[in-house]
């Protein structure tokens, strides 16, 4: 079982990554509670992986942490949506990437 990348809303920045890069929309309400997490801004980020591409690392209270999806209103409340702008979008996606362990 692998985890799924989504970004919350969109993210012309992230769909230009790739030629082959693919779109779905689906509702949140359609994904489980109970198994579906995220991190904030991203995983690449708040796992501190940018040092190792050259990328400014500036360590947050949300790097290193793992959220559940009830906890997403929260996040954002408190941190906001990140930029979607190619300086700031290599530290943070559009949004959160969720992932779920439920096929």
């Amino acid at each position: 079982m692998a985890p799924h990348y989504f970004i919350l809303g969109s993210s012309e920045w992230y769909r230009g990554l790739s030629n082959d890069m693919e779109e779905i929309r689906l509702p949140l309400s359609s994904l489980p509670a109970t198994v579906t997490s995220f991190t904030y801004p991203d995983s690449f980020t708040a796992m501190g992986f940018g040092a190792d591409f050259g990328i400014p690392y500036e360590p947050r209270d949300y790097h290193g942490k793992v959220f559940l999806l009830d906890e997403l209103d929260e996040v954002i409340g408190k941190h906001g949506l990140p930029s979607d702008e190619p300086v700031t979008a290599m530290r943070a996606t559009r949004s959160a990437r969720l992932r779920s362990r439920h096929p």
